[in-house]
């Protein structure tokens, strides 16, 4: 019986191009649960095949190991563990993005108020 490794991630999709080749504004977005099958096992993990797309960066003739006890991993036994890990990097996005944005709005504030050499402590 073949095993497989499974993976949630969003992808983003182009509207495509009018007549006159301009781009349509927006985009798609979905979220699909990729399949790895399980080339080996081993006691802590397991080998995937696994494609980038690009020949030039598959240097390990496409396999990836997946250490099945992190915390953190690659890919999940089952589609609900992988839609739960999904989750949490969506999570951790966000809230690194939000960081980001709370430095550029302070950046942009300090900049605006014209006053050389100042800073502003964030908690």
């Amino acid at each position: 019986m073949t095993e497989y490794l499974y993976r949630y991630e969003e992808i983003r999709y182009s509207l495509g191009v009018n007549y006159f080749d301009n781009p349509y504004p927006g985009y798609r977005l979905a979220v699909h649960c990729n399949k790895y099958k399980i080339i080996k096992r081993t006691p802590k993990g397991a080998w995937i095949r696994y494609c980038t797309g690009f020949p030039e960066f598959d240097k390990y003739e496409n396999k990836k190991f997946v250490l099945l006890t992190a915390r953190k991993k690659f890919a999940c036994e089952t589609k609900e563990e992988a839609r739960k890990s999904f989750i949490a990097r969506k999570k951790r996005q966000i809230e690194i993005l939000k960081a980001y944005l709370e430095q550029a709005e302070t950046s942009l504030y300090i900049a605006e108020t014209d006053i050389e050499n100042k800073s502003i402590v964030i908690s």
